[in-house]
């Protein structure tokens, strides 16, 4: 399921320049989920949103030049680098290490107004077990529990290794 796509659909926010689905609330530090039913729903449709109107911080913030006008560019992306199984080139390679994160890049999720003083979630569970650094040492408990565990041991040991230097692109 295209989550921006249903999300906006649904009312939930608008799709902003840097792919994400924005809400009032969280800003784009939402979770979406999907429910799948063959249940006869009445539909809200998409809500007025102010959009991103002129601003363009992430655009300009993007540090791969992956964000433009004409939308994401995956393959420039960091964090699809991040994501991604197998080898990486010798050039993703090194945007992940000047990235310096083992999964993601979050610097257009950073510089987004809308994310400037989102709600905390009322589910206590979400916020809690929080671990900001992912290392050697946490991976073990954290892969079984985090969202990023879905992609795999393998590729989050490559890409730690690649930010300790031991390891090139091949």
């Amino acid at each position: 399921v295209p989550e921006v796509a249903a999300g906006v659909l649904a009312g939930l926010g608008f799709a902003g320049r840097n792919g994400q689905l924005i809400t009032p609330w969280y800003g784009s530090y939402a979770f979406v989920g999907e429910i799948v039913t063959d249940l006869p729903l009445t539909p809200d449709g998409p809500g007025e949103f102010p959009g991103c109107g002129g601003c363009r911080r992430c655009l300009t913030s993007c540090p791969s030049g992956a964000l433009g006008e004409a939308g994401l560019d995956r393959a420039r992306c960091r964090s699809h680098m991040t994501q991604k199984k197998g080898a990486l080139t010798p050039a993703e390679a090194l945007e992940v290490r000047l990235g310096g994160m083992a999964w993601g890049c979050d610097v257009c999720t950073d510089v987004c107004p809308y994310n400037r003083r989102p709600a905390l979630t009322p589910i206590p569970r979400m916020r809690q077990g929080l671990e900001p650094v992912l290392t050697r040492e946490n991976l073990p408990d954290l892969l079984p529990r985090k969202s990023y565990g879905w992609r795999g041991r393998e590729v989050l040991l490559r890409n730690l290794e690649l930010l300790e230097g031991s390891r090139q692109a091949g």
